[in-house]
C-alpha cells in the first residue's frame, strides 16, 4: 500500500482519459461487449498521452485536449486489441484466453484508479453493465468461468503492481 501513497502519473492519465472515453466511442453505436466495439478503454499508451500533454504544457488538460492526445501514436485501446486477436489465426480457445487476459490488464488499469482516490467515470455509462453481463459473463469456449479468470488476472496485476518490489 506504500505505492498508493506515491504519485503515479499514469493513473491520473487513465482517470482523465476515462472521463472522455464515451466521446471517443460515440461514432460507433451501438456498443458490442463481445467484440468490444465502442469500448475505448486504455490497454497501452499512458506514457504517450502524458508525453503529448507535457509537450503542449497542459498539466490540467481540457476535454478537447485529451481527445486530441488519444490519436497519438502508441495509444492502444481494448477494442483494437480484440480486433488484432480476431485477425490472427488463433484457435477458439487461444482467442478466448488472449481476450480474457488482455481485458483483465485493461480492467487492472481502471481498478488501480480507485486506490489513488479517483472515481470511475464509466460507472454511470449504460454500456458498463452490458460489458459485465454480456462481455464477461458469457459462454466461452474455455468454459463458463471466464469472468472469474478475468477478475483473477486483474487482481494478480494489481497485486504485482502494489506488492512486487521493483528495484531500479
Amino acid at each position: 500500500m506504500v505505492w498508493s501513497s506515491l504519485p503515479d502519473p499514469s493513473v491520473k492519465v487513465v482517470a482523465e482519459y476515462m472521463d472522455v472515453e464515451q466521446f471517443l466511442a460515440a461514432d460507433q453505436l451501438p456498443h458490442d461487449p463481445t467484440t468490444m466495439k465502442e469500448y475505448k478503454y486504455l490497454f497501452h499508451g499512458e506514457e504517450a498521452i502524458q508525453h503529448q500533454q507535457e509537450l503542449s504544457h497542459q498539466y490540467h488538460p481540457s476535454q478537447d485536449e485529451i481527445l486530441m492526445t488519444t490519436t497519438v501514436k502508441g495509444v492502444v485501446t481494448i477494442d483494437q486489441v480484440y480486433q488484432w486477436i480476431d485477425r490472427h489465426g488463433y484457435s477458439d480457445v487461444e482467442r478466448d484466453m488472449a481476450k480474457d487476459f488482455c481485458l483483465a490488464f485493461s480492467f487492472f488499469k481502471l481498478l488501480k484508479r480507485r486506490f489513488y482516490g479517483y472515481i470511475p467515470a464509466e460507472a454511470s455509462s449504460p454500456k458498463s453493465p452490458d460489458l459485465v453481463l454480456t462481455g464477461l459473463i458469457h459462454h466461452a469456449v474455455t468454459g463458463p468461468d471466464a469472468a472469474f479468470r478475468v477478475v483473477e488476472a486483474e487482481l494478480a496485476f494489481l497485486y504485482d503492481f502494489f506488492y512486487t518490489g521493483n528495484i531500479l
